[in-house]
């Protein structure tokens, strides 16, 4: 049956003005992310070669953050671990320490978020192993780390990489590490007193 000249054009019509609305195949899809705040006390200030890290004492609170895709594949093959690599932006971790902040480089994004999920032990450790310093003059940094730990095994009840921050009332280990390279090293550690998913 031949359509109507009418029929045509509201049937164009329609298929322009849906061609519109809809969003471009080829637009950039925004990468999925989970970013949670930290706060923590410095505990130790392990600085025996006086590298400049500035005022930071123990008692100091620190602020900052990590960002983390939910969806990134698990590369570790066995069922009670999970192995999370992250490599490139805006995924890292960034620390507030007083006049300096530290942060996993831009440029050069290895972090990564392992979870151990054993009969008798769990873990939760978020690591940035490529990092810099934010204010200059800042010290340089070798590694950010925390470390959550659990020896009842209780506190988790599988390896996924989940959407919610860690519950820090299930850990009996909380420990925040930022250490200096190897030509100057130092270290200061803190423990988490409050993280809390804010996207």
């Amino acid at each position: 049956m031949r359509m109507s000249r009418l029929a045509v054009l509201t049937v164009g019509l329609t298929l322009l003005v849906a061609g519109l609305l809809a969003a471009p195949a080829s637009a950039a899809t925004k990468p999925a992310s989970v970013t949670i705040n930290l706060t923590a006390v410095v505990d130790i200030v392990d600085n025996p070669n006086g590298v400049p890290v500035g005022d930071i004492t123990p008692g100091d609170v620190i602020t900052g953050s990590y960002t983390y895709n939910p969806k990134t594949n698990d590369i570790n093959p066995s069922k009670e671990a999970g192995d999370y690599l992250h490599n490139q932006q805006p995924y890292g971790i960034q620390l507030n320490l007083g006049s300096f902040s530290v942060a996993t480089d831009e440029t050069n994004v290895d972090f990564q978020i392992a979870i151990f999920n054993g009969s008798d032990s769990d873990s939760y450790r978020v690591t940035s192993f490529h990092n810099v310093g934010t204010t200059e003059p800042g010290p340089g940094v070798q590694l950010i780390s925390w470390n959550l730990m659990d020896p009842t095994g209780t506190a988790l009840s599988n390896a996924a990489l989940n959407k919610t921050a860690p519950a820090l009332s299930s850990w009996q280990t909380n420990q925040l590490d930022i250490e200096g390279r190897d030509d100057a090293p130092y270290l200061i550690r803190a423990h988490v007193t409050q993280a809390v998913k804010v996207s």
